[in-house]
């Protein structure tokens, strides 16, 4: 991203530079001091940009390994259900009392 937007940058200037520029030399410099601060805030506005996307990616990873880990534990709680309803049945009292 910081890429394209250097190119899309300096492609415009070189666009516009007619435009921009053809005053007086301290206007030309005034004019490119304000497109370099453009510049550099869009520069900062994307490396934020790119450090809010990388904790978005590690949160959404983070969530997934909750998501697997809440699934292996309703795994594990229906196995524990369906043997203890077994050793019900079976009045099974050590295995009842061991599950329970």
């Amino acid at each position: 991203p910081l890429l394209d937007a250097c190119a899309r940058c300096s492609s415009a200037v070189s666009l516009n530079s007619a435009e921009v520029l053809g005053g007086t030399p301290s206007a030309d410099l005034e004019q490119l001091s304000l497109l370099l601060s453009r510049v550099r805030a869009q520069e900062s506005e994307l490396q934020h940009a790119r450090a809010v996307l990388g904790d978005a990616q590690t949160a959404i990873r983070t969530l997934d390994d909750v998501k697997e880990q809440e699934l292996q534990l309703e795994d594990e709680i229906d196995e524990l259900g369906l043997a203890l309803t077994k050793a019900t049945r079976r009045a099974d009292t050590s295995e009842i009392d061991r599950l329970s």
